[in-house]
């Protein structure tokens, strides 16, 4: 991935947008009501719109300091994220969606409280400005820290994530390589996937603070909200791949990281995610088949546990009169797998 070498500003705020011209244009609107200091960008990556976005912006924005990009092609929303540290000139690069405001006083606190530290990531706070009832106006809120083994999954809603950009193009090098291993979680994470890769080395931070903050909410049907069984990102198919592919980008970063402290480090994020496991299945079936849901949580209840281990026994039992030998070849495996018992 060719790096961009102008360094003119300390900050970029990047818009993608593909298809949703209100959207964009009432946040440029807004945009263009600000005073923008000197030392910020603002970008809009247009990912080859065919209702009219790319002109809108472009007739907008003529005379401003806003400056518009048009993808010859549709990148994919992973494709375009990638392609925002292409076009951001910033030391610094924050993702925002078409459907965010800006507070850009945020931007003066956090880059008082960076100071003359270079840090890899910081993710930074986001709400909702528009809310229904019983709803929580908080989609993130941490306190200031860093960013630790446990948290990558409470890393994944990308807007209010602020990149070093040389940092984020170096790592982002091989993304070819990763959309084919990782295809799943490229497609709808590429920044955990780039997490993955940045977090071990210690360098990255939560921040009580926050610049962009969701001002209009999205109408159900547009984006992912709508899916056939299986096909959602947030459903049980594709979570259980996005898993596999979190573990196995973890396991060849262990091979690959030659520093112990940072070794450990992907041991534990390995151990956690599989440990959250349940979790994870229990809300993809939650998302996906509301229905089923109770049957499976109800999986530890007392009553059925000893249900299923009489079954258990009871086929054990069985399999040992008809086949010993077998038997207990399978019951050497079960072991070796769960409890890494060798015979």
């Amino acid at each position: 991935m060719k790096l961009n070498k102008k360094k003119n500003y300390i900050f970029t705020i990047a818009y993608t947008t593909y298809n949703r011209k209100n959207f964009i244009v009432n946040q440029l609107n807004n945009l263009m009501s600000l005073d923008i200091p000197d030392n910020i960008e603002i970008i809009v990556i247009d990912n080859f719109s065919n209702d009219g976005t790319f002109k809108a912006i472009s007739d907008l924005t003529t005379g401003s300091k806003i400056k518009i990009y048009h993808n010859n092609k549709n990148l994919g929303f992973a494709g375009n994220f990638v392609e925002v540290f292409k076009r951001a000139k910033g030391e610094y690069v924050m993702w925002a969606s078409d459907k965010d405001g800006i507070n850009l006083n945020g931007v003066d606190r956090l880059l008082d409280w960076m100071g003359n530290k270079k840090f890899d990531v910081v993710i930074l706070n986001y709400f909702k400005e528009k809310i229904e009832r019983y709803e929580s106006p908080a989609i993130r809120k941490n306190k200031t820290r860093l960013i630790n083994y446990d948290d990558l999954l409470f890393c994944s809603h990308l807007p209010g994530t602020v990149w070093n950009r040389n940092k984020a193009l170096i790592n982002l090098d091989d993304w070819g390589i990763m959309k084919k291993n990782y295809p799943e979680t490229s497609k709808y994470y590429p920044n955990l996937l780039l997490l993955i890769k940045l977090i071990p080395f210690a360098n990255s931070y939560f921040f009580n603070g926050y610049i962009s903050y969701q001002k209009e909410k999205k109408k159900r049907g547009m984006s992912f909200a709508i899916a056939d069984p299986g096909k959602h990102y947030s459903h049980l198919a594709s979570r259980w791949l996005q898993h596999k592919e979190f573990t196995s980008l973890i396991e060849l970063s262990i091979k690959k990281t030659k520093k112990i402290e940072s070794k450990k480090f992907l041991y534990k994020m390995h151990k956690s995610l599989n440990e959250n496991l349940y979790e994870l299945i229990s809300k993809a079936i939650l998302e996906e088949k509301p229905s089923m849901y109770g049957y499976f949580s109800n999986m530890y209840s007392p009553f059925l546990i000893i249900k299923r281990s009489y079954k258990f026994f009871k086929i054990v039992f069985k399999s040992l009169l008809n086949n010993p030998l077998f038997t207990i070849y399978r019951i050497k495996q079960r072991l070796k797998i769960k409890f890494k018992i060798f015979f």
